[in-house]
């Protein structure tokens, strides 16, 4: 049997609902981790959710917008409640319009920074002090290539 280096950890991924979110949260369940799945992507997380209740894995779909402080405090709290734990925290989710900054309003852009760099102080500041109530944890800020490389309407 294969050594699960993540057995009775707990969690939390944002922007699971699907791409780099929904791997890693397979990938850290596959480990043996329980999973909080944050996502504004309902019918997303949802699917994540299944294939890992099928591969016989523990996951809890949270709908939660990181750019809205009392969302984050609220479900980061809701997951201790209910695991008396966090040890990892996967900052992944982020969102870019793919349109060129001229046809780009100031609320689509203030949107981005909410989300993209708030949500992840945010989720951090919330996670911290649960973390260290259980002797630590790990932080993973996830990132685009798109902050090392440039293309059009991004």
């Amino acid at each position: 049997m294969k050594d699960k280096r993540f057995e009775g950890r707990v969690a939390v991924v944002t922007g699971a609902g699907k791409g780099i979110g929904e791997q890693t949260a397979l990938d850290l369940s596959a480990e043996g981790a329980t999973v909080a799945l944050l996502d504004t992507d309902q019918p997303g997380m949802d699917e994540v959710k299944n294939k890992i209740a099928a591969r016989g894995g523990n996951a809890e779909a949270i709908f939660c917008d990181v750019s809205d402080r009392s969302q984050i405090d609220s479900h980061i709290e809701t997951v201790k409640e209910k695991y008396g734990r966090i040890d990892i925290l996967i900052n992944n989710a982020g969102i870019a319009p793919n349109r060129l900054v001229m046809d780009q309003s100031l609320s689509e852009w203030e949107q981005v920074l909410r989300t993209n760099l708030t949500g992840t102080f945010l989720c951090s500041k919330a996670a911290v002090p649960m973390m260290e109530q259980v002797g630590g944890g790990a932080i993973v800020n996830i990132a685009s290539i798109s902050g090392q490389r440039g293309a059009t309407g991004r």
